[in-house]
């Protein structure tokens, strides 16, 4: 951006636009900034997945190293962006003692594996019958295979039940 389209504030300073990346506010006296600049910023690895978070129901937008955003598309409202180690997924597990912190799994992770990460969270008894299924369907996922064979997408809602001994 030329500094010709820079309108200085009242004060005579450059505007700042702020904005945060995983929760940390940062300000740019820049509107346009490249992914690869956003995570110098953050202190991002340059292999890592940057998103600019998106409002429900739209997805949220991952920003490659050489694209551009504009920070001032929304003010004055600031725009958030989270990072991510490639080949993870960020799911949301919810049980009967509550939800657990939103957090990146790998894409590799076997269902059984996750649940067991469930049952040691949560202190849930570890010789009981337990499931996982995707919050609004009632069809339970395939515990031995991988979040990527299951086709999970970033923010899922998994629903952890447990069946009984019986079932």
């Amino acid at each position: 951006m030329s500094d010709e389209n820079k309108v200085p504030n009242s004060e005579g300073h450059e505007p700042e636009i702020k904005f945060s990346i995983n929760d940390v506010i940062h300000d740019s006296r820049h509107q346009f900034l490249k992914g690869h600049q956003l995570k110098t910023i953050g202190k991002i690895p340059s292999h890592d997945m940057l998103y600019l978070i998106i409002h429900e129901p739209w997805r949220n937008e991952l920003i490659e190293n050489d694209k551009e955003v504009d920070l001032a598309l929304r003010l004055p409202e600031i725009e958030h962006f989270y990072s991510k180690p490639a080949h993870t997924i960020i799911l949301i597990v919810k049980s009967s003692a509550g939800d657990l912190p939103t957090k990146a799994y790998s894409t590799t992770t076997k269902i059984i594996d996750l649940i067991q990460l469930v049952i040691k969270d949560f202190g849930f008894d570890p010789n009981g019958n337990y499931k996982m299924r995707i919050e609004g369907s009632s069809e339970n996922l395939k515990s031995e295979e991988t979040i990527h064979e299951q086709k999970l997408k970033d923010f899922t809602v998994l629903v952890f039940t447990d069946l009984g001994k019986g079932a």
